[in-house]
């Protein structure tokens, strides 16, 4: 069944817009359609020869040069890449589909005709496919009843049934007789280009005016979910010159990783000296620092890289910095979104800020329709806990209290796929027994605790837990340091793939250092997915804020990256205390290539993960020097005209 009239001409009217003409060494010679605001598709034949490539983009008056990204001769398609300095963040692109059904179609593209510069037109045909097997496509053919003539070889073919473009004008029966002629489906592009492939499995975010113009039911006929996420790789590396930036855009934008330097020794001093600070932030100096932080994270220099992220529903940031750099305990999550004052990476629902381990794991399928969350609440009742001082005071809950609060959270009001099994001030055997030594996994182990750095033991990082066993109910416990090693292994051992470590102020007498990030990600075992931890003591109502939106977003079938996220948001808007850098203590840590979901997802409901990789630099073929045509047949008898006048080769240059 056609799409309806009303959103076939809008589709008609938007890929006008993506269509280019392609001018080779001065002379327009075919079309091509863009597929992402840096790459465009086309015919093989139609740059053939070239020296000097450039596009000409239906309806925008500047001229872009380009290159050859990839190329395949006996394909006959190619995709040429846009200079990073002239990418135009606006620059729409087409919706590209391999799924390939007869029916009508819309032929785009610049046809030539003598006296007259070359401009674009839309015409229609019918289109039957030639298959060599089953969902293996080799053509398909453009009915009689249309001239397919000069200058529409790459032009893009609009299915009127899907509402996508399913293949690129490649030949012509006849130029100047309306005998039809043959187009290259994208399903075989596919096959051939990697890039190709890989926006099929998730389009960039510039093709968002395609989706809202079919629907949401349109779009997920395609196969493809709703939200149009993007990623951009920063990374964070020292040497004796200051630090470096670097930031490696994901597959789809292609670009080359750069390094800039940045940040000199004293604003990394203050950093340090700010951050250690125990105390509550205001709101104007959280503000300053993040301008701060995105100026060094985001320079001048990658603003283009941002402004071809604003398309997007959601924007990955991973943010990678070695472990045992120093520059691993800068509050990053405090960084303002580049051009604002008053967001943040780690706090806007736009966005998902993530600190990327050292190892990198594509993270595996979720198998469950219910998470076990072991809880371990481990506040010894023979320390004394300091009163928060605001405009209210804040005074610690009893650990019992505290355990119920996350019980809660875990729960949700009306329950759920998320179930809690909590301990409070348990021994080490206690946690043994009660989550390891029995049939059932835990997915999330997740400990409300004091942690601790001891300096004089090689960094060795530390949890407070019990040291003896309450036997009567005024009876109090007293702490005992453990390893956060041991604790990580156990959690391992109960089957946990994702760890939450919510590290509260430490007692009155305390003198320990913090876990930092630095510290913390040795201990890391390599079976763990991911890691919330709090790279700063927090108090027990901000825990109970997060947990609660953390929570609730993982029995709605979210991933680990989005429940972080907006945990976060939450602490932000809401406030428990008035810490306004509270957000900014929880960090997650991660080692998922993709993003992380523990629950089963329903089909269509989940987005598809993000791809890892490196932009695709490599020319699998070459432009061959000579214009050689190699020659299409036709079916029987019929002759094969080619539509520059030359020898006979079928394409419709």
């Amino acid at each position: 069944m056609e799409l309806p009239d009303e959103t076939l001409e809008k589709l008609k009217a938007l890929l006008k817009e993506c269509t280019a003409l392609v001018i080779v060494d001065g002379k327009p010679r075919g079309s091509a359609v863009f597929v992402s605001p840096e790459l465009v598709l086309t015919c093989e034949h139609v740059i053939r020869g070239g020296q000097a490539l450039r596009l000409q983009p239906f309806g925008r008056p500047e001229v872009r040069e380009v290159t050859v990204a990839e190329v395949f001769r006996e394909g006959d398609v190619a995709l040429l890449r846009v200079p990073d300095a002239n990418v135009d963040a606006e620059q729409p692109c087409a919706a590209i589909s391999s799924k390939l059904r007869d029916g009508r179609v819309s032929v785009v593209g610049f046809p030539r005709e003598d006296g007259h510069p070359p401009g674009i037109e839309v015409r229609e045909t019918k289109g039957t496919t030639r298959a060599t097997g089953p969902t293996t496509y080799q053509l398909l053919q453009l009915e009689a009843g249309v001239i397919i003539t000069f200058g529409m070889s790459g032009g893009p073919v609009l299915s009127h049934e899907t509402g996508a473009v399913v293949a690129l004008a490649q030949s012509s029966r006849h130029p100047v007789d309306a005998l039809g002629g043959s187009a290259i489906p994208i399903a075989r592009a596919s096959e051939l280009l990697d890039d190709i492939q890989r926006i099929l499995e998730r389009p960039p975010a510039a093709v968002h005016r395609w989706r809202n113009v079919l629907g949401r039911e349109g779009w997920a006929d395609l196969g493809l979910p709703w939200d149009l996420r993007d990623q951009i790789e920063v990374l964070v590396v020292e040497d004796e010159s200051g630090w470096k930036i670097g930031v490696d855009p994901p597959p789809i934008i292609g670009l080359v990783q750069q390094q800039l330097p940045d940040l000199g020794g004293d604003i990394n001093d203050a950093l340090f000296r700010w951050a250690q600070r125990q105390r509550m932030r205001e709101e104007e100096e959280v503000l300053v620092l993040g301008r701060l932080l995105a100026g060094a994270l985001f320079p001048a220099a990658f603003a283009s890289e941002l402004r071809r992220l604003q398309a997007a529903d959601k924007v990955m940031i991973r943010l990678t910095v070695p472990s045992r750099s120093r520059l691993a305990d800068i509050p990053w999550e405090l960084c303002a979104v580049p051009g604002t004052h008053d967001r943040f990476l780690a706090a806007d629902k736009r966005y998902r800020f993530v600190r990327m381990l050292d190892d990198r794991m594509i993270p595996p399928a979720p198998t469950t329709d219910f998470l076990r969350v072991a809880g371990v609440v481990a506040l010894p009742s023979r320390w004394t806990y300091p009163v928060v001082y605001g405009d209210d005071t804040y005074r610690y809950p009893p650990a019992a209290e505290i355990a119920n609060h996350l019980t809660a959270a875990i729960e949700g009001e009306r329950g759920g796929p998320v179930r809690p099994d909590v301990l409070v001030n348990p021994r080490p055997a206690d946690i043994q027994e009660r989550f390891v030594d029995v049939p059932e996994r835990f997915e999330i182990f997740h400990l409300i605790a004091v942690g601790r750095t001891v300096r004089a033991e090689k960094d060795s990082v530390q949890v407070a837990l019990v040291s003896e066993k309450a036997t009567g109910a005024s009876q109090k416990v007293g702490p005992k340091w453990e390893p956060l090693e041991n604790v990580l292994s156990t959690a391992v051992a109960a089957g946990a793939k994702v760890v939450v470590l919510e590290l509260m102020v430490p007692p009155v007498s305390s003198q320990d250092q913090s876990i930092t990030v630095q510290t913390l990600a040795p201990t890391i075992p390599k079976q763990l997915m991911a890691v919330v931890v709090t790279r700063f003591p927090i108090h027990p109502r901000q825990a109970r804020e997060f947990n609660e939106t953390f929570y609730d977003q993982l029995r709605r079938r979210k991933s680990v990256e989005t429940a972080v996220q907006l945990g976060r948001a939450a602490l932000a808007s809401n406030k428990p205390i008035e810490d306004s850098a509270g957000f900014g203590w929880f960090s997650l840590l991660t080692r998922g290539a993709d993003e992380l979901h523990l629950l089963r997802v329903p089909h269509g409901e989940q987005g598809r993960p993000m791809t890892e990789g490196s932009p695709t630099a490599a020319l699998h073929g070459r432009i061959d020097e000579e214009n050689a045509g190699y020659r299409l047949h036709g079916s029987g008898s019929e002759s094969v005209q080619r539509s520059d006048g030359g020898a006979a080769d079928g394409y419709s240059r």
